[in-house]
């Protein structure tokens, strides 16, 4: 179902995640959503939500005096209960009240998932939509069916949410999936939990695995075996700190045996990771993985069916059916929950519900 923005609708939208934050003024225009002006911040360096506002929304109004928001919806890495969420990966907490009075204009927090879920809702079934499919083993790319879809992505961490047609309106829902447990794959992933145990926490998570510091974890365990990068590029990921290393990973990863296999198992772990909780819900209307890890290396993913293999890799024989009837698609605009937020802002001021 294709749903629409009315032309001229303008947005306050903001993504606050681990790592950065962002503030945009979206509008809606014949051509489609436009992003007039964004500002970016590192989290770690805001004492609050409020010092990104009152810098971005000066600029904002200076730059476009005539674009004045109607609304606006921020979405927060973290659980948001009665319009207040604390942060999982920062120090601070937003409050939906105070937000809504220094920006003047009724504000909506949603977690960042469902931010996501409501971007997916935007832009599926369009041929423009920043989406590319990843086909199963067999080569088929499944149509989708069914009310249900799923949003899966890493990140900073791990998050997951729920997408379900209510009526002629999407409805998102939020959820904590990626601090759940995760299994192992093969014998390999079993002496890598153990040494996530040992070194990391005695009670590893899917998050810890499937993340950027996920690839930091992973990229240890194997210079721990003695099978990670030598020379050059030892020396340089070791320089690094560990939050740069998975970018400097990835970008070795074509030319150094050691870094692509940290990918590859790293995307082993992302597909089973994906196939337990596509089990939970049944996204026979697609499956999505968001995320800028995703989104930058979307070969890694799709090269000898990587992803898909492991994500229908079950005990039970039989669940590679329903798994196999699942569409995928990686996301490939990382500013997804921009757009999100500008419908969920939407959706919130003319009909009061998300």
């Amino acid at each position: 179902m294709k749903h629409e923005i009315p032309i001229g609708f303008t947005a306050l939208a903001a993504d606050v995640g681990g790592t950065n934050t962002s503030l945009a003024l979206v509008r809606s225009e014949p051509e489609g959503l436009k992003t007039l002006s964004r500002r970016r911040y590192g989290t770690a360096s805001l004492g609050s939500f409020e010092e990104a506002l009152e810098d971005a929304l000066p600029r904002f109004k200076k730059e476009f005096p005539d674009a004045q928001p109607a609304a606006g919806c921020v979405s927060a890495a973290g659980p948001v209960k009665s319009g207040r969420v604390q942060l999982t990966n920062a120090l601070w907490a937003i409050d939906q009240q105070a937000v809504s009075e220094s920006a003047r204009i009724p504000v909506r927090i949603v977690n960042d998932f469902s931010a996501l879920c409501y971007g997916v809702a935007l832009f599926e079934g369009r041929d423009d939509g920043p989406f590319v499919r990843l086909p199963h083993p067999d080569g088929s790319l499944p149509e989708p069916s069914g009310p249900v879809r799923l949003v899966v992505g890493a990140g900073t961490g791990i998050g997951v949410g729920y997408l379900v047609d209510h009526g002629s309106e999407p409805r998102a829902y939020p959820s904590e999936g990626g601090h759940s447990d995760i299994g192992e794959v093969d014998e390999e992933t079993v002496r890598l939990r153990a040494f996530v145990r040992e070194h990391i926490s005695p009670m590893p998570g899917a998050e810890l695995f499937v993340s950027g510091q996920g690839i930091e974890h992973i990229y240890r365990f194997l210079t721990h075996e003695r099978r990670g990068p030598q020379g050059a590029v030892a020396r340089e990921l070791e320089a690094a700190t560990p939050s740069e290393r998975p970018a400097l990973i990835a970008g070795h990863a074509k030319r150094d045996a050691a870094c692509a296999h940290v990918l590859e198992l790293f995307v082993r772990l992302y597909g089973k990771f994906a196939g337990s909780a596509a089990l939970s819900f049944l996204p026979y209307g697609g499956l999505y993985l968001a995320g800028g890890i995703t989104a930058k290396n979307i070969a890694w993913f799709s090269e000898n069916h990587r992803f898909t293999n492991a994500f229908r890799a079950n005990y039970n024989p039989s669940m590679q059916t329903p798994l196999s009837q699942i569409p995928i698609s990686a996301v490939t605009d990382y500013g997804l929950s921009l757009y999100g937020c500008t419908f969920a802002a939407y959706l919130w001021l003319n009909r009061e519900r998300l």
